[in-house]
């Protein structure tokens, strides 16, 4: 079955990353859309009755900061607001690699808001701490099988972890 896809899209550095990327998404028919400034881009999308994707487990460089694994690290919370404006639902998506070339694709229930009668911006920020504790109970099952393309946490921010002594042991690329 075909779903008309939109995903936000901020290319890797790497070369070949980003032809692998742009390869497979190729292949999905997904409308690429710029991850700066998309706001108004997705919205066009979602009224145009695609779904829109995006990573969340990646580094944005403006945000709230929101905890991943106990560290804040900058969020988007552009996903939620969408969400809550258009009165559709936030889907996490789970992707498990199984063997070889083979995934299980899993649509978790929506994430809502636990507090309905709070502002909009603190709803995003539950919303997006939600799906953060997905992402950090995947990654805890099977660490070996997260990518993560860039660093999550600036230099200074592990520093001073390091210095206080905690979670000394957690790599900035990985959990």
């Amino acid at each position: 079955m075909h779903i008309p896809n939109a995903s936000l899209y901020s290319p890797p550095t790497n070369p070949l990353l980003d032809k692998m990327l742009l390869d497979s998404r190729r292949a999905l028919n997904c409308e690429l859309l710029p991850a700066e400034n998309s706001a108004r881009l997705l919205m066009r999308a979602l009224k145009q009755g695609r779904t829109a994707a995006m990573v969340m487990d990646r580094r944005v460089d403006e945000g709230k900061p929101i905890p991943f694994f106990g560290r804040a690290k900058l969020s988007t919370i552009m996903p939620a607001k969408l969400a809550l404006k258009f009165d559709c639902d936030l889907v996490p998506v789970q992707v498990e690699r199984l063997q070889d070339a083979h995934f299980r694709v899993t649509f978790h229930p929506p994430v809502k808001p636990r507090d309905p009668h709070a502002d909009e911006t603190d709803q995003a920020i539950d919303m997006i701490e939600q799906v953060n504790r997905h992402f950090e109970h995947w990654i805890r099952q099977q660490p070996e099988d997260w990518f993560c393309s860039k660093r999550l946490w600036p230099k200074h921010t592990l520093r001073a972890t390091e210095e206080t002594g905690r979670d000394t042991d957690i790599d900035s690329y990985a959990a």
